[in-house]
């Protein structure tokens, strides 16, 4: 099945994606500093542009056959809720995009979240990144992390494990990752854990569970999003929702349902409200609100 699903990828996705020496990312940066002295609002423009030329020269070193033909459009926000000399507290939110196939338009692919995010900054100090390098702002690996990990999911969206190449590049390095989840003091507190810090979330990846949420993943976009028969979304999506109920029988706690509906509620939204009158799609958004009784959607 992997090696046809890479043949399907290969075929019918060369349009979006080819070997070439562009940009792997087009990111868009946002700080919201408004909570902080005019003075560090100031210095944190430096670390806007830093953040954003870290992104925009993205190039680990991980072989893959092909590449965006576009860069990826991937989305940061920083929300710094306090400063106490050069040490910041703040909220993380990292999205990525995806083309959908046969249409003129790119919907969410994944998002992170990231509370009581920790750092220090200089705005004095260079920054020690370029292209491949990894830099060393606990920080900016944090970005770097999710960056490769969306690369990964986007991928995956393509073709079945297709990003297992930037899986294996952040297992290699994952204890270096990991300081990105440390205070400003260097200690690894519970404050600032998170269920998909390298530590805790690439492991659960590497689980036969994390390799069938990446089989659901693929389904999800390759059958489902991408295909051009009216009736085939809600089928795929319906299959995918079971398959999740299988994940969250295993492990209640599993942070890859988390993941998908903070990254598909915009998608499953839309699609319910264009067919309330349809009892199939009722049922299907029943199943949704069932495996997340947190979320309710308009009937």
């Amino acid at each position: 099945m992997e090696k046809r699903a890479w043949g399907i990828f290969a075929g019918l996705l060369l349009s979006w994606l080819s070997a070439t020496s562009q940009s792997f990312f087009a990111p868009e940066v946002l700080l919201n500093v408004q909570g902080i002295p005019a003075q560090k609002q100031t210095d944190l423009q430096s670390l806007q542009r830093q953040i954003e030329s870290m992104l925009a020269s993205y190039a680990p070193e991980v072989e893959v056959a092909l590449r965006p033909k576009q860069p990826i459009h991937i989305q940061l926000s920083l929300s710094v809720a306090q400063s106490v000399g050069d040490e910041y507290n703040g909220h993380l939110d990292i999205a990525l995009y995806r083309p959908v196939y046969g249409e003129d338009e790119e919907r969410p692919l994944v998002l992170f979240h990231e509370q009581n995010v920790a750092f220090t900054f200089d705005p004095l100090a260079s920054p020690t990144f370029l292209g491949a390098d990894i830099p060393d702002s606990n920080l900016l690996k944090m970005i770097y992390y999710y960056a490769t990990l969306g690369a990964m999911y986007y991928y995956d969206s393509f073709s079945l494990y297709g990003g297992t190449p930037f899986l294996n590049y952040l297992e290699l390095r994952s204890s270096f990752f990991e300081a990105g989840w440390r205070d400003n003091s260097g200690m690894t507190n519970a404050l600032f854990s998170s269920k998909l810090s390298p530590a805790i979330y690439l492991p659960e990846l590497q689980t036969k569970w994390g390799s069938y949420f990446r089989e659901l993943w693929y389904l999800y976009h390759r059958e489902g999003l991408d295909s051009s028969l009216p009736t085939a979304y809600n089928k795929v999506l319906t299959v995918v929702l079971q398959g999740l109920r299988q994940l969250k029988e295993n492990d209640s706690s599993t942070s890859f349902l988390t993941l998908f509906i903070d990254s598909k509620e915009k998608d499953l939204s839309a699609h319910f409200k264009t067919h309330q009158g349809s009892l199939e799609v009722g049922n299907t958004r029943s199943l949704v609100e069932e495996l997340f009784p947190s979320i309710v959607f308009s009937r």
